[in-house]
């Protein structure tokens, strides 16, 4: 397994995706069935985004549920970690530490396990804000602007997006994919 893809432990089904925009309808309903064509690849994997459309965000982001329980599982487990991670810390400070901690042990486990605590939080917060989704989402709007027809390909790992981008991209005016 790929680091990328450890990192990207989800419980999303499909937890990358590529965009392609295309001048016209038929360009890209064309591009979309091609990805439709390999054995692996299930319908709900592959929309086509006209310009007018109004349901984009659910297209773009058609697992919000998953989306949150990501959220939600990473915070609890990392969370916990860091609890663990800080009582550790706290008691080898306290143990064999400077006078600082061996001084007040009941204070140094309480700040040193907040500490820990709340930076595996923002860990967490960091892995789960996704921001590289904003690049797909950012070339949807472009493209409905533009009056183009977007293909967007939700992928289940880092080869099957890789693969869906080399597909789209030759006949493609523009592509973006997260990471």
């Amino acid at each position: 397994m790929a680091h990328s893809e450890k990192l990207n432990s989800t419980t999303e089904r499909f937890p990358s995706k590529v965009s392609a925009s295309f001048n016209g309808a038929s360009e890209a309903h064309r591009a979309a069935d091609r990805l439709l064509q390999a054995e692996d690849v299930v319908r709900e994997q592959v929309v086509v985004i006209a310009p007018e459309d109004g349901a984009v965000d659910s297209k773009l982001q058609p697992e919000a549920r998953a989306i949150e329980g990501t959220f939600f599982r990473k915070h609890i487990a990392f969370g916990l970690s860091g609890l663990a991670a800080g009582l550790v810390l706290a008691t080898v400070a306290i143990s064999w530490g400077p006078d600082v901690f061996t001084g007040s042990p009941f204070l140094s486990t309480i700040a040193i396990t907040w500490v820990t605590f709340l930076s595996s939080l923002m860990v967490a917060g960091a892995l789960t804000l996704r921001m590289d989704h904003d690049m797909v989402t950012n070339h949807a709007l472009r493209a409905a602007d533009e009056g183009k027809y977007l293909v967007v390909a939700h992928a289940r790992s880092g080869a099957e997006k890789r693969r869906f981008a080399e597909e789209l991209k030759p006949e493609a005016t523009a592509t973006a994919s997260t990471l």
